[in-house]
């Protein structure tokens, strides 16, 4: 289940949502000291090519996992609820 606010129109979008708006409100929400906590954003935002990988390299990381599904082999294994109201981050 997820809010309509997780939509975007492509995986590099997905990445600048998780480090400008995901990450550092998880990172202050459970006290993860961070650089995205303190300012908001990513600090691969200052480089020339961001990418998933891209961050820091602290323990305190939030933004080191990520899950992408091209496509779905087994049908009806994975549903995704989408809810007209933005949940979470």
């Amino acid at each position: 289940m997820a809010g309509y606010n997780k939509i975007v129109k492509n995986l590099d979008e997905a990445v600048t949502r998780v480090k400008t708006i995901a990450a550092p409100a998880n990172s202050t929400r459970l006290s993860c000291q961070t650089y995205c906590k303190e300012t908001g954003e990513c600090m691969s935002f200052g480089m020339a090519a961001p990418g998933m990988a891209s961050g820091c390299s602290g323990p305190g990381r939030i933004c080191c996992n990520y899950v992408v599904s091209a496509y779905q082999r087994h049908k009806d294994r994975i549903k995704v609820i989408l809810v007209g109201e933005e949940l979470g981050y």
